[in-house]
């Protein structure tokens, strides 16, 4: 035997579910739209945080790099000041005014020692985190001295 397929009826849409459905996917658009920009703007700060970090580590390199070559006993030491412009002039794309510097010698500034150079920047993100939206980023170098 075989049954017999009864037909159903499409349902009858009137103007106004119409107008209901294009409204819920309004509202669906909106708050698609406000996760994907959040998540956008997450990646870019990613980004510039990764640059920052970068940039911080790359110019400590240098500036350890520069000083341990000129050491208090070379025909033009470097002082504190000078591996800090140094360090500073190599920060491309920070803000040099939130870059802080700091420069040891162990045990002292001559061949054999160690010259150890570190930056601190605060970085700030576009999105919020918190009360406190600064991240504190730091970047450092050794190395021993040479001359």
């Amino acid at each position: 035997m075989m049954r017999r397929r009864t037909e159903q009826a499409a349902p009858v849409t009137t103007a106004r579910d119409k107008d209901l459905q294009r409204g819920a996917a309004t509202v669906e658009l909106g708050l698609v739209m406000a996760l994907v920009m959040l998540l956008v703007v997450g990646i870019v700060d990613m980004g510039r945080a990764i640059h920052a970090y970068s940039a911080l580590t790359h110019a400590a390199g240098r500036a350890a790099r520069w000083a341990a070559v000129r050491s208090a006993q070379s025909e033009a030491p470097a002082s504190l000041s000078m591996i800090e412009a140094k360090a500073l002039s190599d920060t491309v794309g920070l803000d040099p005014e939130k870059v802080q510097v700091v420069t040891d010698y162990a045990p002292a500034n001559a061949p054999g020692g160690i010259v150890s150079v570190s930056l601190s920047y605060d970085y700030q993100p576009l999105t919020p985190l918190g009360p406190s939206d600064l991240i504190r980023l730091t970047g450092a170098s050794q190395i021993t001295i040479s001359y």
